[in-house]
Parts: structure tokens; sequence; C-alpha cells
């Protein structure tokens, strides 16, 4: 449907009104010839014919220039026989509504692809490394893909808000001083303070989702973001583990008169170097990954273990003697003893006053050693390992062999080279160790007389928090004895592990840490979905307010202009065509987009004329008229 506009003939059709321009011209001439000398009719013609001339070569040149595009509209309308008006009283111009609608809702598609495409690349950079792709340019892409979107559901609502608001502009009268505010809502948010705008909702509702989809261009581009994540690769490797493959021995090896037996003669100085360290640290010593940086494995292999029981009073003092137990438990000191039996298979500790306390019962523990299958995982950090360890059953420690020849020495009925023969003595060497550090006293006072004894490592190790001054001396268990020793035994252990060479096959896992991109849709898929939904609804609307009006508008200069022709306006307005600024008692004054009230109804074309008016000057536009 097309609504028309006429354009009105300049054309007079008055009766007569050549007759009478003729009627003048002749009577200036014979009024001329009065005056002057009469001239006869061949001389007249000759008189005339340079002026015909004239006047056809200035009609050609115009012409010519129209043509070339240098003559102005008005020159044209009256020099080009081709653009002479129409005889028809009612020359109509044509509207074309689909223009506008095919543009906002062509818009909005044009949103929602980008807005996809926006997705799809994210989607694709998902786990994808940090390093394939700069990080710059991604950026760059996606803040103008978001920006881009916002400016066109922007526009397309825009162009829907031009066409309510004409819709509104024809129903209801406004203040000028609101519509001032009405027509820079897109630009200015103090236009959204006017009540008199309260009466166009939907005007208002939808310039404010104009300012709102700034949002889109603020939460889309940070669901992009980096982070770190490990990949992991299984392969079969070859890992120490404890009782084979020792670079050293680890005991001292003495020979059997008669050259049958082996003897052992105790830990040997690197393995007691081992026990050392591992105690003074608190932890297994670190050695080399055999996997590489970061990675883990697990392994099982039987060891030494260890297990502490609380024991009875009485055999303290079978141990110590009546008078040192009596000591210890009525004194005024602390006081540590640990000694090994004659075979080395347990040890006995004996201490008081732990908590610095004159009145603590001495406590006594019997610690006796034990073979148990080890099953540890050890991970590697950046080459660091860390430990953990799970142990089975206890079972006794087997005795390799006891000669009464040597004393406190054990013998093996086969060479060192068989292997269960070396994991055992492995097993004698790490308990001895550990038995050969703790074993001894402390011997401190509690009082001002500030008197320290020690002869054992057990000060050492990080079971213990003691400080000796000139003031006063304290002493503290930092974690329970019974569970502390045996897990001692467990970090000497797998010290000595760490030292074998890789000799056992087994599966690990290697980490490999990267920085890669990590999309999170949700941010992005939302304010998409909600921008383009509210914005097909806005244009929905615009195109309702369209097809009820019957004509498409813009806010523009023109559209003003056009709609702003009417005289009681020029009236009001009066001395305010530099500025309105100070056109208070103006912008009070109530108008509306209609049909003007005439006389006889109708323009000089017999068509009707819209334009704003003041409230009693206009009625409503009616859909089928011709407008002038």
């Amino acid at each position: 449907m097309t609504l028309t506009s006429p354009v009105c003939s300049r054309h007079s059709h008055e009766p007569g009104q050549n007759e009478r321009n003729n009627h003048h011209y002749e009577s200036i001439a014979t009024s001329e010839g009065n005056q002057n000398r009469e001239v006869s009719p061949v001389s007249r013609e000759r008189s005339r014919e340079p002026k015909q001339r004239q006047q056809q070569t200035e009609q050609l040149e115009t012409v010519d220039n129209m043509k070339n595009g240098a003559v102005d509209q008005s020159a044209k309308k009256y020099t080009d026989p081709h653009n002479i008006p129409s005889e028809d009283p009612n020359p109509t111009l044509e509207y074309s509504k689909w223009p506008v609608p095919a543009t906002m809702f062509g818009l909005i598609l044009l949103g929602i692809v980008i807005g996809i495409g926006h997705h799809l690349c994210y989607n694709y950079l998902n786990g994808k490394p940090v390093a394939n792709y700069s990080q710059a340019w991604i950026l760059r892409i996606a803040t103008g893909a978001a920006f881009l979107v916002k400016v066109i559901f922007a526009i397309s609502v825009g162009i829907a808000l031009s066409q309510v608001k004409w819709f509104t502009l024809r129903r209801r009268h406004f203040k000028i001083g609101s519509l001032d505010k009405m027509f820079t809502l897109e630009s200015s948010l103090l236009s959204f303070f006017s009540r008199d705008l309260l009466a166009a909702p939907l005007v208002l509702i939808m310039a404010a989702l104009l300012w709102s989809f700034g949002i889109i261009s603020i939460l889309t581009p940070s669901t992009l973001s980096v982070t770190y994540t490990t990949h992991t690769l299984s392969r079969t490797c070859k890992v120490p583990i404890f009782g084979v493959g020792s670079p050293s021995s680890l005991t001292v090896w003495q020979q059997a008169p008669g050259g049958t037996r082996t003897p052992y003669g105790g830990p040997a100085p690197s393995m007691n170097k081992i026990a050392a360290k591992t105690i003074v640290g608190g932890s297994p010593m670190d050695f080399s990954s055999p996997c590489g940086q970061n990675c883990s494995y697990s392994t099982s292999f039987m060891g030494p273990a260890m297990s502490c029981d609380t024991q009875s009073f009485e055999l303290g003092r079978a141990v110590l003697g009546p008078g040192v137990v009596h000591d210890i438990e009525h004194g005024d000191f602390f006081y540590y003893y640990a000694s090994p039996d004659d075979q080395y298979k347990s040890m006995l500790w004996v201490l008081s006053n732990q908590m610095n306390s004159p009145d603590g019962q001495p406590q006594i523990l019997l610690c006796s050693t034990s073979n148990t299958t080890y099953n540890v995982n050890v991970t590697f950090s950046a080459g660091i390992p860390t430990f953990r360890t799970a142990i089975g059953n206890l079972t006794e420690a087997e005795m390799v062999d006891w000669g009464e020849s040597f004393n406190n020495a054990y013998y093996a009925y086969v060479g060192i080279e068989n292997s269960t023969v070396r994991q055992a003595l492995d097993m004698a060497a790490i308990r001895d160790s550990l038995y050969d550090n703790l074993a001894g006293i402390i011997s401190m006072r509690l009082d001002e007389q500030n008197a320290f004894e020690s002869n054992t490592s057990f000060i050492l190790s990080n079971l213990v928090d003691m400080t000796v001054n000139e003031s006063m001396s304290t002493f503290r268990l930092n974690r329970d004895i019974k569970t502390g020793i045996p897990e001692l035994m467990q970090n000497i252990t797998l010290s000595v592990m760490g030292t074998n060479n890789p000799t056992s096959t087994t599966e690990c896992t290697s980490f490999q840490t990267e920085l890669v991109y990590r999309y999170s849709p949700l941010w992005l898929l939302v304010p998409y979905f909600v921008g383009s939904g509210l914005s097909f609804l806005c244009v929905s609307i615009g195109f309702y307010t369209l097809v009820a009006d019957g004509v498409p508008v813009e806010d523009n200069f023109s559209q003003i202009l056009v709609t702003t022709r009417n005289p009681a306006l020029d009236e009001i307005s009066g001395g305010l065509c530099l500025t309105s600024n100070q056109g208070e008692q103006l912008k009070e004054q109530k108008i509306r987009f209609g049909e003007l009230i005439r006389e006889d109804g109708r323009g000089n074309c017999g068509v009707y004329h819209a334009a704003f008016g003041l409230e009693g000057q206009t009625i409503p536009i009616q859909k089928g008229r011709k407008y002038l």
C-alpha cells in the first residue's frame, strides 16, 4: 500500500488571463507609438528577429545545462519543456513503506550472524594453545564483533523508535519542551526526566533499551580467558626400587673365617649419611626423576618398618635401674633415653616431662623392627618428588644368621650377590642406622640451673623443638613419638630407594602443563540472545506502527521541516529564529501532528494538509486521504 501526496500545479486557470496580458502588451506598444515616430511593419519585424534569435539561443543553452546537471531544480521547472506541470489537478507522490522494515529486520539478522560467528570463533579457540594464536588480535576481533552487534541492534531499534515516536505524536498532544526531550532520548540521559513523557511508555522503554545495548560489548569479550591445563601421557619406564640396583653397598662387609660366610659389619658410612639427612630434613631425600619434570608412577617392594608400643613402668625400671627411674619420675628435669637391644631387633625409649611439666609421668616405648610391603606413589612436580606411602601388614624381620664368633653381627650363608640376602642386609642397615642416630640420652634441667646434656641426633629431627639459653631451656615434642619414629623409618627407606639405579619397569604418567584458551559461552550467548530478542520485539512494534500510520518516517531535519508548515506555529515562535533556549512560553505550548482544520476543510488543490498544530487545530490523520 502507498500513501500519496499531491504536487499542486502553479499555473492559474482563471479565464481571460492570457487575453488580459496580451491586451496589456498591446497597450504598452500603442503608448510607445504615440510618443515616437511610426515604425513600418518591415522594420518592426527586422527589429524583432535578433531578439527572437537571442531567446532561442538562451533556451537552447538552458536545456543544454539541464542535461549537464548545471541548472538547479527551480530553473529546470520553468525551462525544461518536459517538466511542464501535469494538467491533473491533484498530482501525487508515492511512498513505499517496505524498505524501512526490510532494513530493520535485515539489521537484526546481520547482528545475529555476527554473534554466531563470534560464538563459533571462541568455540574453535576453546582448548587451543595460546602460543598458536595471538591474544592481542583475538581481543581486537572479539571487541570489534561485540561492538558491531551492539551498534547494529541499536540502529534497528532506533529506526523502530522513530516509527513509534511519530505514531504517538499523531495521537496525543505534547508540550514542545517535552518533544525536545523526546527527540533527544537517544543522546541524553537527562531527557528521561520528563513527567509528560510518561504518556509515551513505549518510547521511554525503547530508548532505555538503546542505552542498555552497551552491556553487550562489556560482557561478551571477557568470555574467552586463558588458563593452564595439564595433558597426560602414559608410557612404560624404569624406576628405582628398594633392595635392587644400589650403586654402592649400604653395609660394611667382613670376610668370615674359612671363607664360607659373609659377615655383616653394620651400616656403611653412606647409609649413615642418608639416615642423618633424612632425620634432619624430616622427609625423604630428593632424587632425579626417571620420567620427566612432571610425572608420576607407582611401585611396591618389601622393606623395613617399625612399630612402637607403650610398655609398663616396670620394664623401664628393669632396663635403667630403680634409682634412675625414681629420679626420672620425681625429678625437675627432662630425660630422654633410647637404646637398642643386643641384637638390634628392638629399641627402648624412655621420656619424662616431655611437656616441660615436673608432674608429667614418664613414657616408656618399645619399638620393634618388622618387614612389610611398601606401596608407594611418587609424583614429580618441577622435578621435586612427593610421596604417598601405604604399608601392608607387619611381619617379623628374619635374621640372616647369627654367629657366636662375631658379637652383634649377622651372617649370611650365601654370598652378597644373592638379591634376597642383599635386600635383607639393606633392611638391617636401615634399621641400624636409625638406631645409631637416635640412641643416646638427653638430660635437661627445667629449673634455673639450666643444665643440658645430649649425645643423640634425636634433637636434630623434626620431632623436637627445643631451645637452650642462659635464662631458661625448653623442650617440646612436635608430635607423638609413638608415630614419629616409625615415620622416620619409612622416610629413610624411601631415601635409600631413591639412591638406587632405575631397574624396575612400571607405567609412568607424564604431565604437560600448557597455557590454553578457555571459553565460557554462557555470558556470550545470553547477551546476544536477549539483545536479539528485545530488538526483534521493538522492530515488530515499529513495523506495526508503520503499517498503522502508512508512512515511514525518520528523525531528521527534513522530517521536521515538512511537518511544521503551519502559520500558527510561525506566529508563536516569533523572535526565536536563532535559538529556542529562552522560549519558555513556547515550550509550554501543546501541539500534535495531525490533519490541519481549515475553513473549507481542503487546500487550494482539493487535498488535505498534515502538520503539527496547536490544540484545536488538528484532527487525526486518516489513511487513504491525500495530504499536502
